[in-house]
């Protein structure tokens, strides 16, 4: 081991590394799982050795790579939008034929139960996303890391989903004005919504004021 991969690396050279990983995916180096599992092991690196054996199949190792000015691509309004409503659609569908098949009438219960298993499972799984976002080329991922958020986290973002719904969906509609395009609900689970391409965008200026 040579003394350079013996040196304690920093956050910076940690935000580094997972910037380069980032572009690597959007070109097609990395698929979504590798880059997962590099971004994790990215973060809980201490050395620049152990940076160095995540990137060492990459044309351009971390001491090279741009600057982290760039982050994930958050997603629009519109895909969103579209991605909650084909969820939902089947949610319903699903909720449906439950009931029908239990010859009962649960309500709105059974059509609670679907959606927080729904959302809880899929969005915090590894692909981060149900059918819609899948379809719309999203995911749900952790804020700083762009790691997948975990299944309690998502169960937190399904309930206050409820929250966003209050008053005419203004907790949706907050991502409108938002920098990081969080609804309240991706606030309260420390949650992004990306696309899974891995495409970046510039980070947005800081006011001064």
């Amino acid at each position: 081991m040579s003394s350079r991969e013996r040196l304690r690396a920093s956050d910076a050279d940690r935000e580094r590394a997972v910037a380069f990983l980032h572009d690597a995916a959007t070109e097609g180096r990395l698929s979504a799982d590798e880059l997962d599992e590099r971004v994790a092991r990215a973060f809980s690196a201490t050395t620049y050795g152990e940076l160095d054996t995540l990137v060492e199949d990459l044309p351009v190792p971390v001491h090279m790579s741009a600057p982290a000015s760039t982050r994930p691509a958050r997603a629009g309004w519109w895909p969103r939008l579209g991605a909650l409503l084909i969820d939902g659609l089947l949610v319903s569908l699903v909720a449906g034929l439950l009931a029908a098949a239990l010859h009962g009438n649960l309500g709105g219960g059974l059509a609670l139960l679907v959606s927080a298993g729904y959302f809880t499972i899929l969005e915090g799984g590894p692909g981060g996303a149900g059918a819609g976002k899948r379809a719309l080329g999203l995911r749900v991922v952790d804020k700083r890391t762009g790691a997948p958020i975990g299944y309690p986290r998502a169960f937190v973002r399904w309930l206050t989903r409820l929250i966003s719904a209050m008053a005419f969906f203004i907790g949706y509609l907050w991502m409108l004005g938002d920098s990081e395009r969080q609804c309240w609900h991706d606030k309260f689970a420390g949650d992004v919504v990306v696309y899974a391409d891995g495409r970046r965008e510039l980070e947005p200026r800081r006011r001064l004021v």
